[in-house]
């Protein structure tokens, strides 16, 4: 299977949905990439790739055996001035402590 410009939201939702199945590589989706740099997706387009990343999204962690407690460190990715990122740097810590598990 190869990689395909999606003019429609079908082949858009096809293509994502294989690309998050692991059937492309990584030449393949950097030449998709590529393309779209130079040639903006329709607002269908990115809906139908939005679409298929939840259609396709399980990921499931079983933490039955967890003996620590588990906390999530969520944030914004950063405020885009260069300064360090406080949610990442506190989840790095935790996990540094060894007292909890970070998701």
């Amino acid at each position: 299977m190869s990689i395909q410009i999606p003019k429609t939201p079908e082949l858009a939702f096809e293509n994502m949905s294989s690309m998050m199945q692991g059937q492309f590589s990584t030449s393949e989706i950097v030449k998709l990439l590529k393309f779209f740099q130079q040639h903006p997706a329709s607002s269908e387009i990115m809906n139908s790739f939005l679409l298929a990343v939840k259609f396709n999204s399980h990921y499931v962690i079983n933490t039955s055996e967890f003996t620590k407690p588990i906390i999530d460190i969520a944030g914004t990715g950063g405020d885009g001035k260069s300064t360090a990122n406080i949610s990442t740097l506190t989840g790095l810590f935790c996990a540094a402590t060894g007292l909890v598990n970070v998701a």
